[in-house]
Parts: structure tokens; sequence; C-alpha cells
């Protein structure tokens, strides 16, 4: 017996042109939504890789251009200040046998690595052999880190020397800004749904209205109130 309220729910969805209509379309617009929705984040979480991409070139730019030749001859990069590139960025200079020549570190867990962090990142970076190399790369923690990295050649005057640029950003903000995005988007299209929903609702009943009339004068003949249908309906 409890399944009968459910039946003639069934029922009554089979039988109802309207509902089946409000059900396909509504149905349709939410997977569009949804799409749109996650393309929509795709496209953001982009703008945050760009935007993390940026931020380590406009750092790099600073970097070498505070940089002045000593007595006439190559740039002691040991002698770099400190405050020279964004002061929120972990930054190294390390040379390409793996010993680090300058670092402006800030992340605790960079910091905690920071003896050995030049031989990982040679022997990481090393076996691509890439002049540039920009890539989002999450460790056996979990944490994603932007990793920034560009090779160029000094002649110190013992032979050519190669040496990166490497540069360290923590992903948490972004994926944070990501996520709040990821909401406030979701939130604004359930809202859209919603509205979307009432209208549709609204249209569809006005649309289908010449069938309702219809079906209440095939209950009249039926009932035997009237001889036939009326002849002011749509095609």
């Amino acid at each position: 017996m409890r399944f009968c309220p459910l039946l003639r729910m069934v029922r009554v969805l089979r039988r109802s042109l309207h509902i089946k209509l409000l059900l396909s379309s509504l149905l349709v617009i939410a997977l569009s939504m949804g799409f749109a929705v996650y393309a929509l984040y795709l496209g953001h979480v982009e703008e945050q890789t760009q935007k993390a991409s940026a931020r380590m070139q406009e750092n790099l730019a600073k970097l070498f251009s505070s940089t002045e030749p000593s007595n006439g001859g190559p740039t002691d990069l040991s002698h770099i200040s400190r405050n020279a590139g964004d002061a929120d960025l972990d930054t190294l200079i390390c040379r390409a046998d793996g010993e680090r020549i300058w670092s402006s570190l800030h992340m605790p867990e960079v910091i905690k690595a920071k003896e050995s962090i030049c031989g990982d990142l040679m022997q990481y970076l090393g076996g691509m052999d890439l002049d540039y190399f920009f890539k989002k790369h999450t460790i056996k923690n979990g944490e994603s880190y932007f990793v920034y990295s560009l090779r160029f050649i000094r002649n110190p005057g013992s032979g050519t020397t190669a040496y990166y640029v490497v540069m360290i950003d923590s992903a948490k903000r972004y994926h944070e800004e990501s996520r709040t995005y990821l909401y406030q988007t979701a939130k604004q299209a359930l809202l859209a749904y919603m509205l979307l929903a009432g209208l549709l609702l609204l249209t569809t009943f006005w649309s289908l209205s010449s069938l309702r009339t219809i079906a209440r004068q095939l209950d009249d003949i039926r009932a035997g109130k009237r001889d036939d249908l009326s002849s002011d309906f749509e095609r």
C-alpha cells in the first residue's frame, strides 16, 4: 500500500504532457549549465596558472635588473641582494652541479630542505635539458607548488658554467581562489536555473492551454454536454 502514492505519481507523469515537457527542458538546461560552470572553472584555473607564471617572470626581471657587474666583469651572483625580487616568492640560483649560489627563501618546508634542494632540483631539471620550465608539481603529501626555472650560461673565467634560476610558489592560494570562484559560479548558476525553471513553468503552462481546453471539451462530449469540438484552436 505504501507504494500507491508513488505509482499514482508515475501514472500522472506518463499522462501529463506538461510535466514531460517541463522535466525534459529542465534536464537539458541543468546539463548545459553544469557543463558551462565546469568550463568556466577550467578557464579560471588556467587563468590562475598564467597568473602564477607572469608573477615569476616579473620576479625574474626584477632580480636581474637589480644586479650590477663587479669591476667591469660578470655579475657576482652570490652577492645579489635578498630584497632584489618578490619578497614572498622563494627564489634560488643553482649551479648545474647542484651547488646553491644564492637564495631568498620564505616557506618553512623549502627552508628546511635548502641544503639539498638545489641538488634535488638539478636532478629533476637537468634530466629534461630545458632552458625554460614551468609546471605545477604535486609532492607526496599532496601539497602542490608552481615551479619555474630558467637556465642561463656564464663564463666566470674558469670555463662556461650553466646556472638555473628556480622559483617556487605554493599553489594553495591559487587553489583556494579557484574553489571560491567555483562556489560563486555554481551559486549564480543555481539562482539562474531556479529563475529559468519558474519562467519555463509559466511559458509551458501558457503554451499548452489549448490542449487543456481540448481535453475539457472531450470530457464534455463524453458526458453528453456538447456535440463537437470548437474550431478556434491553433493549427
